[in-house]
């Protein structure tokens, strides 16, 4: 089935109705003169159908009706979401990755503090501990620059150029809880010692530069 226009011949004001609509039913909606419908049509008579208008919805109502409440949804859920994760079912138990994340943080922070600042090893072990901590920290500062990337290129780029940001990123942006509870537990144990390693790196690689251009300035 199909619908055909119908003008009004006082108004001008045009209507789709259907082709099976009975042409003596048809009244325009805005003055109520019979509205005329083509010949082709009029041979085709059975019960009288509705007559259907075609207008668009107005944007102002749209943006009034649905934009707003739209967005308010939107970050009502992107709020949810990032304060609680997942609820996953174990067994009769329902947990949260928020719940799962703090487990993980208040298990592992201790282990790792335990064996970071107190002689629990010698000397040498304790030294390549702290090297393989520093290795992983710089592991996992790369995934947070991977998913970063992946949700939005400018968050990338800003975790990727300015390294605190990265952290802003993690803890109020991300919804990885998992990856925040192993990062917050290395930083707590080895944030010092990456600081001290960045920072010697920089007064190194700033030496180096002053000593190249000095050099270059001197020939």
């Amino acid at each position: 089935m199909s619908d055909v226009a119908a003008r009004c011949a006082r108004c001008g004001n045009e209507v789709l109705v259907s082709e099976f609509i009975d042409p003596e039913a048809l009244q325009c909606p805005n003055c109520g003169t019979k509205l005329l419908l083509d010949e082709s049509t009029t041979a085709k008579k059975v019960s009288p159908l509705t007559v259907r208008r075609e207008k668009p919805q107005d944007p102002q109502v749209l943006i009034k009706n649905q934009g707003p409440q739209g967005i308010g949804d939107r970050r009502t859920t992107s709020r949810r979401r990032h304060r609680e994760g997942k609820v996953r079912k174990v067994g009769p138990v329902r947990i949260s990755d928020f719940s799962i994340s703090l487990f993980l943080f208040f298990t592992l922070t201790p282990i790792l503090c335990l064996l970071r600042y107190v002689d629990f090893l010698p000397d040498v072990d304790r030294m390549d501990y702290i090297l393989g901590g520093q290795i992983a920290f710089a592991l996992f500062y790369a995934v947070i620059l991977v998913e970063a990337f992946n949700e939005e290129m400018f968050d990338g780029m800003l975790c990727l150029f300015v390294p605190l940001y990265a952290f802003f990123y993690l803890f109020f942006k991300s919804t990885s809880f998992s990856l925040r509870a192993v990062v917050a537990s290395l930083t707590a144990a080895f944030g010092y010692d990456v600081a001290l390693t960045v920072y010697a790196w920089t007064i190194a690689a700033f030496v180096n530069v002053s000593s190249w251009i000095n050099g270059g300035a001197l020939r």
